[in-house]
C-alpha cells in the first residue's frame, strides 16, 4: 500500500492544523476570560495531554483521535479521515497528527493571550494561514512548516516535572522515530509542491490555461 501522507494528502493536513489553530481562537473568544485561558495553556504546557478549552476534562488519545476525525468530516477534510482509520497505534507515525494538531491548537491560544482583542474573528477566519494578531505575517504554507517543526521540538523536549504526569505522557506519545519520519515527510513534500509550483506558468492570455514548463539550468 502507497503511503498515506503524499502529495495528495498534504494539503488536508495543513488545513486540519490550521482549523484547530482558529478554532483555538474561537473557544478562546467564547470563553472570553484571559486567565481562564492562561490556566489551560500552563496546564497543558506542563504535560503532554490532550483537551479542548470547551471541555472539562482530558482525553485518550483515542478520544482525540475521534475528535479530530469528527472535524475532517465537518470540513471535509477525507484524506485525513482516511489515515485516522489507520492509526491503531499511537506509535507509528501516522499518530504523530494527534500531537501536532493538539500544538496548534494550543498555539492558538498562546497567541491570542498575547493580543485578546487586538483583531477581527470574522476577517481572520476568512484568511488561510493567518496568524491571529499579525496579518503582516507571510500566509504560506512554508511558514506553516517552519511552526510545525518548532512545535515537534517544543512538545518532544517539554519537561514534565510531575513523576505520575509524566508516566501518563509517555503512554500516550509517538514514538521519537515516529516524529521523525513524520516531520522529514512532510518537509519533503512542502518542498516538492514548491518546486513544483516554480517550475509552473501558465498562460493567462489564452481561455484555456497552458502549461509551460520553465527551462531547466545547464
Amino acid at each position: 500500500m502507497k503511503p498515506l501522507i503524499n502529495i495528495k494528502s498534504f494539503s488536508d493536513i495543513v488545513r486540519l492544523f490550521d482549523f484547530m489553530y482558529k478554532k483555538a481562537i474561537m473557544d478562546c473568544i467564547d470563553v472570553d476570560d484571559v486567565r481562564k485561558c492562561k490556566d489551560f495553556l500552563r496546564d497543558m504546557k506542563s504535560n503532554k495531554a490532550y483537551a479542548l478549552l470547551e471541555f472539562e476534562y482530558e482525553m485518550t488519545w483515542r478520544e482525540w483521535k475521534n475528535t479530530l476525525y469528527f472535524f475532517c468530516l465537518r470540513k471535509r477534510l477525507n484524506t485525513v479521515a482516511l489515515i485516522l482509520d489507520y492509526v491503531n497505534s499511537i506509535y507509528s507515525y501516522y499518530a504523530v497528527i494527534l500531537p501536532v494538531a493538539m500544538e496548534f491548537y494550543l498555539k492558538g491560544v498562546a497567541d491570542y493571550i498575547e493580543c485578546p482583542y487586538q483583531d477581527d474573528y470574522l476577517r481572520f477566519s476568512e484568511k488561510p494561514l493567518e496568524i491571529w494578531g499579525r496579518p503582516s505575517l507571510p500566509k504560506t504554507t512554508r511558514r506553516m512548516m517552519d511552526d510545525m517543526m518548532q512545535l515537534i521540538m517544543d512538545r518532544r523536549h517539554r519537561v514534565i516535572e510531575d513523576p505520575m504526569k509524566k508516566a501518563e505522557s509517555d503512554l500516550k506519545e509517538p514514538s521519537p522515530s515516529s516524529y521523525d519520519t513524520f516531520a522529514e515527510c512532510m518537509w519533503r513534500l512542502s518542498e516538492t509542491l514548491r518546486k513544483q509550483k516554480q517550475e509552473t506558468v501558465y498562460d493567462r492570455s489564452r481561455k484555456n490555461k497552458v502549461v509551460i514548463r520553465k527551462p531547466k539550468k545547464p
